[in-house]
């Protein structure tokens, strides 16, 4: 009985002080995930706000856009001047029998100058009104030419077409019409 065994004694889990620092570190680790998912939902919803802001201003800009072609439109068809606009009020169109070029011509024919002329004002009153001009980023003047071979021009229709979009031409004292190659 003296010499007996003796069993040696288990600590309690509370005791532990392993246990107890990982669940501090736990305890730590979920306060900031809290704080990180917190500040994520805020930086969230200021996105929200700005990409609707920005939706806004989208529509707006969409709106007066159409505006200025109804606008173009609307003073053109008081000229006489037939014009078209697209479904989505994006491209404003002037069919080739309100104006056009003659075959291998640049130039604006004397028929022809007041209907430039008028188109031209129309254009600028448009876009200028109330600063409009701030809501477009590009405005293209598209036209094409025709297929038909123009004489004296040895790439048919590329001169005239060049010319009429500002391409620098040179004049040549051997052509007919005064453009060199």
């Amino acid at each position: 009985m003296f010499f007996a065994k003796r069993t040696p004694r288990i600590p309690k889990q509370a005791d532990n002080p392993y246990w107890m620092s990982f669940s501090d570190m736990m305890s730590g680790m979920l306060i900031i995930f809290i704080l990180v998912c917190t500040a994520l939902l805020l930086k969230l919803s200021q996105m929200e706000e700005q990409v609707a802001a920005n939706i806004d201003e989208l529509k707006n800009a969409s709106k007066v856009r159409s505006e200025i072609l109804q606008d173009i439109f609307a003073e053109l068809k008081a000229q006489g001047i037939e014009v078209l606009i697209s479904d989505n009020d994006t491209i404003l169109r002037i069919p080739e029998n309100s104006f056009h070029f003659r075959t291998g011509s640049f130039e604006i024919t004397e028929d022809l100058r007041g209907t430039a002329e008028l188109i031209g004002r129309a254009l600028y009153t448009a876009i200028t009104r109330e600063d409009r001009w701030g809501y477009l980023e590009t405005v293209f003047v598209e036209g094409h030419s025709d297929s038909r071979k123009a004489p004296n021009y040895p790439y048919a229709h590329w001169v005239p077409c060049g010319c009429r979009n500002g391409l620098p031409r040179k004049r040549s004292p051997h052509s007919p019409s005064g453009l060199h190659e």
